[in-house]
């Protein structure tokens, strides 16, 4: 088997340059998101956004095009990596999943408001807590199975 790696200076410089604005995106987003629940740091968005905006223009400048989509998708996406997921099978990864579910669902619901798009809000409630009624399902099965074993034996020494 022969790997390439792929180093030349311009793959380099790309990939510096794409790390630099989806940091700076990172950055923003996080802080408005805290901003909207009462937190974060009102003062920086302007640093931030600027540092973004200047990221994404050295960006365009080099390569003459603006970032891969997909990278820009990729910076945002907070729902738990399915690689990761994959490794809790069972309650645990239904419960990861159920948990991503209501993350999706209160996020739909606060873009919405701040949008006043009522119907996409009433949509993202719906997903939140149907992720709420999965965990609790979840945590019912638990209990169920818990029952059923009777109590444990305490550990020997």
């Amino acid at each position: 088997m022969h790997v390439v790696a792929e180093n030349s200076p311009e793959a380099l410089r790309e990939r510096e340059l794409l790390n630099r604005l989806t940091w700076a995106l990172r950055e923003l987003t996080a802080n408005l998101m805290r901003i909207s629940r009462g937190a974060g740091k009102p003062v920086e968005v302007g640093i931030q956004a600027e540092a973004f905006v200047q990221a994404l223009g050295e960006y365009q400048q080099a390569f003459k095009l603006g970032p891969p989509v997909e990278a820009v998708s990729a910076a945002l996406r907070i729902q738990t990596d399915p690689a990761f997921r994959m490794k809790f099978p069972g309650p645990t990864g239904e419960r990861l999943e159920a948990t991503d579910q209501m993350m999706n669902g209160a996020l739909q619901m606060a873009a919405s408001r701040l949008l006043k798009q009522k119907t996409h809000e009433s949509r993202g409630s719906d997903q939140l807590f149907a992720g709420l009624r999965w965990i609790q399902e979840i945590n019912e099965e638990q209990a169920k199975a818990r029952k059923s074993r009777g109590p444990s034996e305490p550990q020997g020494w």
